[in-house]
């Protein structure tokens, strides 16, 4: 009789302990006591909703010259905390960026960015402005566009106020445009100085 007392008092106390135990979302079971950050992202967005996260570039004349202008349309993302988990700073951005099912190397960048505890962060997070790799491989010598399109596969990582290392990925796709309308051929440029 005590010993069925006892069990019964065993298996209630499991189930308590259990119930309060929160599954992350790789699967593992979160420490109630010291818990791991669970963010999620919820949107990736452009500033330019017309033309989405992109690269555009333009010219201007400058003497016998034409100067390639880039204009970068980074990616706003959204993400979220589940509420009463830890603070999260992001400190690193590893971005993957495949052209014409080709990857190019991937590229390591400094990033603060701070998730506060149970709360949510929206803003821009550039990946596209500090690869010199992707310009070259896009627009080799700053000519045309010679590819149109790509894909992104972001992992940002940091650590929470638990200490957790944190790693969170998401992926964007990538459009790549040039406007010619400012680009000045020599034989207008001949033209120009024989018109003056």
């Amino acid at each position: 009789m005590i010993k069925s007392k006892m069990r019964k008092r065993l298996v209630i106390f499991s189930l308590l302990i259990f119930s309060g135990l929160t599954v992350t979302s790789c699967g593992e079971l979160n420490n109630p006591i010291v818990p791991k950050a669970e963010l999620t992202v919820t949107k990736v967005t452009s500033a330019d909703e017309a033309k989405g996260v992109s690269i555009i570039q333009s010219f201007k004349s400058s003497g016998a010259f034409n100067i390639a202008e880039y204009k970068f349309n980074e990616p706003t993302v959204t993400i979220e905390n589940r509420p009463g988990l830890p603070r999260v700073i992001f400190k690193q951005v590893i971005v993957e960026i495949t052209l014409n099912n080709k990857k190019l190397p991937a590229q390591k960048f400094p990033l603060i960015l701070t998730i506060p505890n149970g709360g949510s962060f929206s803003g821009g997070i550039p990946i596209l402005q500090l690869s010199d790799d992707l310009i070259n491989a896009v627009y080799p010598n700053n000519a045309f566009v010679s590819i149109g399109s790509g894909l992104a596969e972001v992992t940002l990582l940091g650590v929470d106020s638990n200490d957790h290392i944190v790693t969170l990925k998401f992926t964007t796709p990538l459009r790549f445009e040039t406007d010619p309308s400012g680009f000045v051929t020599p034989e207008t440029k001949k033209e120009d100085s024989t018109t003056t």
